[in-house]
């Protein structure tokens, strides 16, 4: 019957148009019950020769999309057409989530006899990621208070607004499901601060804070996002000075950093003298774990650097050396700090020996001190 041969249509270039060619598998139409008057009400998807019964639910979610979205884009007879998905993402594949949303986003996007708007609910932060940023509203709740903030009604020059789109990968897009946001300049910091958060007496996991990779110093792309009438839940930032010294002047980047503190209240810069390696350096708690990890990957310049900080005495000087060999020999940081995370996992360090400015950073966040949590919130 062409009525159900235009359904079956529909269905299986719907799917073809969210799956593609290499994901997509043809569904048929088959009636469960032969009687007459059983026909309409048993008409059933067979997907691949099997029962739609025996096909995953999140395929068959797919179907019920696909169905859905031929209807609505034949019902030209209404004013208005949505569709509302609540969680896309719930046992489908990664791959899948992606090619759908990608589908919903040229659905919404067609204009030409189409006027059916997409509107899903997600907690996944892949589709997040795959999303157009103006299309994204984050429900958040900070002191009790649930507030919703559309990105598109974000003040975000353009420039900012594409480098924020590139940046949100399947991690970043985690920021706007997150309850405390860390932002750091790259991987070490990411690899090393939830065992330093644990020597200073918190949790990153238990306090539900986020921790973002900004890739060197892009926080500028993440910055516009937070503040007042926009995401208000906490954030900080952990950079380095680069100083030339330590209590010497923060470079220019730095500074701009901090200032940002004026322009969002829930907003905390917090920096290094140097770099971040330099200032666990400066600790004899973590300076000769740190040689270890360094003999590790420099077996011959870990064993030289370690005699020659044995005949320094003042702590900065031990650091300068550190650092200085550390860099001549161009050390992955990521390695480094792999490799440094695994070796603390084995001792117990005391909060004292974790930089101030990062404790400061967890105060912040309600990691440390009276407003740290045991749990979600």
């Amino acid at each position: 019957m062409k009525p159900v041969e235009d359904a079956r249509g529909d269905i299986n270039a719907q799917m073809a148009a969210i799956a593609g060619g290499e994901l997509a598998q043809k569904t048929e139409l088959i009636f469960s019950n032969p009687t007459f008057r059983q026909i309409i009400a048993g008409l059933q998807p067979e997907i691949e020769g099997l029962p739609f019964s025996l096909n995953g639910l999140g395929y068959n979610n797919l179907v019920f999309a696909s169905a859905t979205l031929g209807t609505l884009r034949r019902s030209k007879q209404f004013s208005f057409r949505s569709i509302l998905v609540e969680e896309p993402e719930a046992h489908l594949h990664p791959q899948l989530q992606m090619l759908l949303l990608r589908h919903f986003a040229n659905v919404a996007k067609d204009q030409e006899g189409n006027d059916v708007q997409v509107i899903a609910s997600s907690h996944s932060p892949i589709l997040v990621s795959q999303a157009p940023i103006d299309s994204i509203v984050s429900v958040h709740e900070v002191d009790g208070k649930v507030t919703a903030v559309s990105v598109c009604a974000i003040e975000i020059e353009d420039k900012l607004k594409k480098k924020l789109q590139r940046y949100l990968d399947a991690t970043r897009g985690e920021l706007f499901f997150g309850r405390r946001i860390l932002m750091v300049e790259g991987i070490a910091e990411a690899l090393l601060l939830p065992i330093l958060t644990k020597f200073a007496g918190g949790s990153l996991k238990d306090s539900a804070v986020t921790v973002l990779n900004a890739d060197g110093i892009n926080f500028n792309a993440f910055i516009p996002l937070f503040g007042e009438n926009r995401l208000g839940i906490p954030v900080a930032i952990l950079t380095d000075g680069d100083g030339n010294e330590v209590d010497g002047e923060r470079s220019s980047t730095a500074a701009g950093l901090k200032a940002q503190e004026d322009n969002v209240p829930n907003l905390k810069v917090e920096m290094s003298e140097i770099t971040f390696e330099h200032e666990l350096a400066r600790s004899d708690a973590f300076l000769p774990h740190m040689i270890s990890a360094f003999k590790v990957l420099r077996p011959r310049k870990g064993a030289a650097l370690e005699t020659a900080l044995a005949e320094l005495e003042s702590a900065d000087d031990k650091a300068n050396e550190f650092l200085r060999v550390f860099l001549e020999t161009k050390v992955s940081k990521g390695r480094f700090a792999q490799e440094l995370a695994g070796i603390l996992e084995e001792y117990e360090i005391g909060a004292d020996a974790v930089p101030e400015y990062i404790r400061n950073v967890l105060k912040h966040l309600g990691v440390l001190g009276e407003e740290a949590h045991n749990g979600l919130d």
